[in-house]
């Protein structure tokens, strides 16, 4: 039989190997830290193989989006296009309005000029047009992919 004192100290022990199971389970699941460079040393930049950025790869993949005719440039009208196919894609119940769960609701919220909740093929037209006109930097009406 027990006594209260052994029932303590048990209790201690394993809140002690639980404690200690938890530590060592932290330590040996960590993700690999990046290793520090030497005070003076330069900072090793990994290899890139594709010579191309990661920026940059993460724009021409964005940008092959709107390029629909993939010749490396996208006009306004192209820019048009490729958004009316995003609408009707969107569309999930294809009742001309994109709502709640069809797409972002940040996005609709921040366009919905009306307040309804839902934005229609006016609202969305508005909405594409002031992007065209941000992303186009220099204002000769044509993307390309340094502009994303």
């Amino acid at each position: 039989m027990m006594t209260p004192m052994s029932k303590k100290l048990a209790f201690a022990l394993l809140i002690a190997a639980c404690v200690a199971f938890g530590a060592f389970w932290m330590f040996f699941n960590r993700p690999p830290s990046e290793p520090q460079p030497l005070p003076g040393a330069e900072p090793q930049v990994a290899p890139n193989t594709t010579g191309i950025h990661p920026a940059t790869k993460r724009q021409l993949h964005e940008f092959k989006k709107f390029d629909l005719n993939g010749d490396g440039s996208c006009p306004q009208e192209e820019f048009k296009q490729a958004h009316w196919n995003n609408f009707n894609e969107q569309d999930k119940n294809k009742n001309g309005l994109i709502e709640k769960g069809e797409f972002p609701w940040r996005a609709i919220v921040h366009s919905d000029t009306n307040k309804d909740k839902k934005l229609d093929r006016s609202e969305y037209e508005i909405r594409y047009q002031k992007l065209f006109a941000e992303l186009d930097a220099n204002k000769d009406g044509v993307l390309i992919p340094q502009e994303l």
